[in-house]
């Protein structure tokens, strides 16, 4: 704990600007004292050396979450949009191992991330100044055109997975890591000859989850890939997210109470990701 000089008597009756602003308010130590008898910290303490008992009822004297830099321990991102995103199918590259696998069913483990596209509005780079634990939250109102089909319509007609019906999917990824929960699904709208999508079959969702991140810059992204069941000549599969937002919330990590400093008082149970760096790739 950095017990505080709280006191100040002159030696003399003659003003020493240096005397007082070394001894009351800026003078740089390499150890940190929690003896009263022996208080010497200035203010230049709050600079990293402050422990927890600095912020317990027992301090003297006792600190007050408005001394701090706002910033200093929790950080937080919010994007919101209402204009929509537009997807279309053929901007997608078809997966071989899907096509070629009649036991793919909903939760489509085994494509590759490769044939995902980014979201244009559900992501997100920050710059984290410490290791923290992240609550990462995203939510929109996803809308569009897929078909359920009952027959055989098409000679290219995709008749390992027909009965699933076409659908649109999209899944969070954290530095290039899918994160399992987070996944979404709007499902068929429309089915054989239906001219237009159903709109009672669209979706709001929305997703939280919490993580661990290194100090660093990290990237937060939604994801999008469509399956598509046919060749078509008329119009094919399309997404918009009508509306929608994503958040992030940092909160510094503090440290086990074996290694000492000053222990956590929140869940680190989510996974623990490193910063990006220019090496990652996609695969």
């Amino acid at each position: 704990m950095a017990i505080f000089n709280t006191s100040f008597l002159p030696s003399s009756d003659e003003v020493d600007v240096n005397k007082i602003y070394t001894t009351c308010l800026y003078r740089p130590t390499d150890f940190i004292t929690d003896s009263e008898a022996t208080a010497t910290h200035t203010f230049e303490a709050l600079n990293g050396g402050l422990t927890s008992k600095n912020i317990s009822d027992a301090a003297k004297p006792y600190i007050e979450s408005e001394v701090f830099r706002a910033g200093s321990f929790v950080r937080g991102y919010f994007y919101g949009f209402n204009f929509p995103d537009r997807f279309h199918s053929d901007q997608f590259s078809a997966s071989k191992s899907y096509l070629e696998n009649a036991t793919f069913d909903q939760d489509m483990d085994g494509i590759s991330k490769t044939h995902f596209l980014k979201h244009y509005s559900l992501g997100v780079n920050v710059f984290c100044p410490w290791k923290c634990v992240v609550y990462i939250s995203f939510q929109g109102f996803f809308a569009g055109k897929a078909t359920k089909y009952k027959s055989l319509l098409d000679p290219d007609f995709d008749t390992l997975h027909k009965n699933q019906g076409e659908k649109w999917f999209f899944q969070l990824y954290v530095n290039g890591t899918e994160q399992s929960g987070s996944r979404l699904v709007l499902p068929e709208t429309t089915e054989d000859d239906e001219k237009e999508p159903l709109e009672y079959r669209y979706r709001w969702h929305h997703r939280t989850l919490c993580v661990q991140m290194e100090k660093g810059y990290n990237e937060i992204d939604v994801r999008v890939w469509p399956k598509v069941l046919k060749t078509y000549g008329g119009p094919k599969p399309k997404h918009q997210t009508l509306c929608g937002s994503m958040s992030v919330l940092a909160i510094k990590s503090g440290s086990d109470s074996y290694l000492g400093g000053i222990p956590e008082f929140y869940s680190k149970e989510g996974p623990a990701y490193t910063s990006k760096t220019s090496s990652d790739t996609d695969n």
